[in-house]
């Protein structure tokens, strides 16, 4: 009989596959779509329809500021404000060591599924709307592994956050964000860093290529013990 660890993890270990399936019944749902109802919504308010299409571009990829008024071509930060402070929909982060003063800034949305709908459901309403939800589906089953893997990042920061052994977790690019590393948790006490990269699949993490994209980073840790690791699905188990 599993213990109440045991099944914890387990769940954990399934939930991408889990939300896939879930989501994918219920957005693809031909009886009331439930994408159908949310972009029947009318948005009045003109600051909250700039905001509706920045959380579009993030969840696309584009998170910094820069990415996102390449594409408006129009300033958009007083709309990633009241994204960050009015409404808490978004997250602001910087790389691990930079200073708060830092211009290497991103943009997330902190919300599962709210993440999920701007990326596939928004994106895509044009088939949504012509009711072509087998195409809808086809996107996701595509796409899927690629998206949950941001959230398999976060999953991790929060499984080392709960050790309780390390004082700084974040991740790490560097300028023009080149160079981009997964996670990267701090001892400062013992001087300590463990520099991860994250892969669904285990076969796909190359440590000599992280060390590579560490150089930089290694310099300014300077006097730490620095440890290199892959992190895949395999490792949330139950040993």
């Amino acid at each position: 009989m599993l213990t109440v660890y045991q099944g914890l993890i387990f769940l954990v270990r399934n939930f991408f596959t889990f939300l896939k399936q879930s989501i994918l019944s219920l957005v693809t749902s031909t009886s009331r779509p439930f994408s159908s109802l949310i972009l029947t919504v009318g948005i009045a308010d003109l600051n909250i329809q700039f905001c509706v299409i920045d959380l579009a571009c993030i969840a696309s990829g584009k998170t910094s500021r820069s990415d996102i008024e390449s594409v408006l071509e129009m300033s958009v930060e007083p709309y990633l404000q009241r994204l960050e402070g009015e409404f808490d929909i978004i997250q602001r982060i910087q790389p691990v060591l930079s200073t708060p003063k830092s211009r290497q800034v991103k943009y997330r949305i902190q919300d599962a599924f709210l993440s999920f709908w701007f990326r596939f459901i928004y994106r895509y309403r044009s088939a949504v709307e012509i009711g072509n939800l087998e195409f809808l589906q086809q996107v996701i089953q595509r796409d899927f592994a690629t998206y949950s893997g941001e959230w398999l990042e976060r999953l991790f920061q929060e499984q080392l956050a709960a050790t309780g052994q390390y004082s700084v977790i974040g991740n790490y690019w560097g300028p023009r964000n080149k160079n981009e590393i997964d996670i990267v948790a701090l001892n400062e006490l013992d001087k300590t860093a463990l520099v991860a990269e994250v892969k669904r699949n285990p076969k796909n993490i190359r440590l000599s290529k992280l060390k590579e994209k560490a150089v930089k980073l290694e310099q300014k840790l300077k006097g730490y013990d620095i440890e290199y690791r892959g992190l895949s699905l395999d490792d949330l188990s139950v040993e």
